[in-house]
């Protein structure tokens, strides 16, 4: 799935996700974070905010366990509800966050 440039509000049946992960191995890191780029944007090295639908992140996470490696590695994936999008709060510099309307920079 390619990302659309201009996204910055999911449609149904898309929901916005939050996939972070701790790779042990280089080549498996490079790996999961090529796939991560290709369902969202990254907002720190190793956190992406994806505009997916339910089975758009399923098969993101199969192909990521495909991947890792589970004795050394780890992935994280949340659905962000629309009340938790819009409480947001960033600290540092700003960035746009794709789906969300307003954050308060601290």
């Amino acid at each position: 799935m390619e990302i659309d440039a201009s996204w910055d509000t999911p449609t149904p049946p898309q929901r916005l996700w939050l996939v972070a992960y701790d790779i042990a191995h280089p080549k498996r890191l490079r790996k999961i974070a090529t796939l991560c780029e290709n369902y969202g944007r990254r907002l720190q090295y190793s956190v992406f905010l994806c505009a997916c639908s339910q089975s758009e992140v399923q098969t993101l996470q199969a192909r990521a366990r495909s991947i890792m490696d589970r004795a050394h590695d780890h992935l994280v994936v949340g659905r962000l509800c629309t009340a938790c999008r819009s409480s947001i709060i960033q600290h540092g510099v700003e960035k746009a966050l794709p789906g969300v309307a307003d954050t308060l920079v601290v």
